[in-house]
This record gives structure tokens, C-alpha cells and sequence, in this order.
């Protein structure tokens, strides 16, 4: 009764399904969370799949419509701090820079914050026999992006009275003294969060799509949703979202059963239950 009780009054976004019917926004994919014992799942192997997906994604959307433009630009926004804009960014331009894509990165000038010390495992998930929550800051796909991109593809912009009226992502290089030595297919810009800060109008509403990152864990409040109105009006149609840290469970409604090492007797009993008693018979 607990669970089932705390299941319904669940109000966080939790996953793409529920994120969807409340941000009203179609969905580009979900990351899970970078847990330091994942237990049996192959925890590799899901993020690297879901960010295969998401970057498929993005590149279905954009390459139809925008087949003669040279320069692809893409927003990474958030309605409030540490949702994982940089993150995701750094990782989706790694992937596509592997696909043999030209990329250019432009993140903000943030305060540089202290690395964060690994916390022990809880004893009352212990008593209680919980999965360990903790994440695993070591992890390469938490790494900064200016560890595993090139130099001259990765950027820091400075947010000054200049920066609201740069048009395009030429203008944010001019403003702060960047030359480039190629053109690039992809530009991905971070933006500051929405509420917190002000934005460049002409930016947004000239760029080709706008990426919504948000935390799997926390509430959609009206002073995010007002957020989102005002911007809305600016990306029309180009405005998708990202949902992440999700617990793994909610990866199988993308991946179906997580690829994990689970004993036959297990795996027997799992099918019993969801009465598949010849699932792997082949046709």
C-alpha cells in the first residue's frame, strides 16, 4: 500500500512518458542515472545506447530540412541550474564528432566548483536493501568536455551586455576574440538557465532546434513552466526535450530488457510471471 500510495503521489518528471504529457514537448531520449554499482546491468553499454538514440534523433529532425544549410545551430536550455546541459552537450558533441561530424561547443563562464567527495553507501538502504544511489563521478561520460574534445572545437563565451544581442553563433565568437579555423556542421550552444538569467532573442528564435534538459527527479513548477511560455513563442516547432538521470528501470520502455548477467533460474521465474513461457522459441 506504501509503495503503490507513493507511486501515485509521485509529481516528478520521472520519465520521457510523463515528462512528455507535462512539458507538452516531443521527446529526443533519457539518460539514466551514472550510478557506481549498477549492479548487474551493463551500465556502459545503456548510456552509450541512449545517447546513440538520442544523437540518431537530432540528426533525423535537422537533416531533412535543413539538407542545404552548412552550419547546424542547437540550443541546450534549462529552466534552472545543474539539470546537465554541459553534460549532455559535451557528450552528443562527442558522439556526433566520432560520426565524422565537424563540431563546435560553446559553453558559458561559470564559477569553477570543487570537485565532489564520494559519499558512503547509506545505512538505511542497507537495512532496507536498496540499490546503492550513489553516483560515480569518475565516470568518463561525467567528465568536462574539454577533456575529451578538441581544443580548437570546444569554447568558453563570456554573458555580458553583448551577448543578448548576438544573432548568431558568429557573433558569440567576435564578441569574445574566437577565430575558427573550419566551418562546423554542428554548433551547440549552452545557454544559462531560463530563470536566472536573460537571453538572446534573435539567437534562439534564428537557431535550428532547441534541446530542454531536465532532471528526472525533481517537480515542473510555474515559475518553469512561465519560463518555458516565454520562450516558446520564439522556437516554434524546434523545441524538444532531453530527460535525465532517470533510474534504470525506465530505460527498457527504450531498450527493452536491460542486458545484464541474471542466472536461467531467474530468468525463468521472470518469464513465468509475465506469463512468456515460450519467449525463446524462434519462429
Amino acid at each position: 500500500g506504501v509503495v503503490l500510495t507513493m507511486e501515485y503521489c509521485d509529481d516528478t518528471l520521472k520519465n520521457s512518458k510523463k515528462a512528455t504529457a507535462i512539458l507538452q514537448l516531443p521527446a529526443l531520449g533519457m539518460i539514466p542515472k551514472i550510478l557506481l554499482n549498477p549492479g548487474s546491468v551493463n551500465l556502459p553499454f545503456v548510456q552509450n545506447r541512449l545517447l546513440e538514440i538520442i544523437t540518431q534523433n537530432i540528426e533525423q529532425i535537422l537533416s531533412p530540412n535543413l539538407s542545404d544549410k552548412a552550419v547546424k545551430t542547437i540550443l541546450f536550455i534549462s529552466t534552472t541550474d545543474k539539470e546537465g546541459k554541459s553534460v549532455l552537450s559535451g557528450n552528443i558533441a562527442r558522439k556526433l564528432q566520432q560520426e565524422g561530424k565537424s563540431i563546435l561547443l560553446l559553453n558559458y563562464s561559470k564559477k569553477q566548483q570543487a570537485a565532489k567527495q564520494q559519499k558512503k553507501f547509506p545505512l538505511l538502504n542497507r537495512v532496507l536493501g536498496y540499490a546503492d544511489p550513489r553516483i560515480d563521478f569518475n565516470n568518463a561520460f561525467l567528465a568536462d568536455a574539454s577533456g575529451y574534445l578538441q581544443s580548437s572545437s570546444c569554447f568558453v563565451y563570456n554573458i555580458n551586455e553583448q551577448f543578448y544581442t548576438a544573432k548568431n553563433y558568429t557573433e558569440i565568437l567576435e564578441q569574445n576574440g574566437i577565430t575558427l579555423s573550419f566551418v562546423p556542421d554542428y554548433v551547440l550552444i549552452e545557454l544559462p538557465a531560463l530563470i536566472y538569467n536573460n537571453y538572446p532573442g534573435d539567437l534562439v528564435s534564428g537557431a535550428d532546434m532547441s534541446i530542454l534538459v531536465c532532471r528526472s527527479n525533481r517537480l515542473w513548477a510555474d515559475a518553469d513552466q512561465a519560463a518555458l511560455n516565454n520562450l516558446l513563442p520564439l522556437t516554434a516547432n524546434k523545441m524538444h526535450f532531453i530527460i535525465n538521470g532517470v533510474e534504470l528501470k525506465e530505460t527498457e520502455s527504450v531498450l527493452g530488457d536491460l542486458p545484464k548477467k541474471t542466472s536461467r533460474f531467474r530468468n525463468k521465474i521472470k518469464n513465468l510471471f509475465r506469463f512468456q513461457f515460450f519467449s525463446k522459441n524462434q519462429i
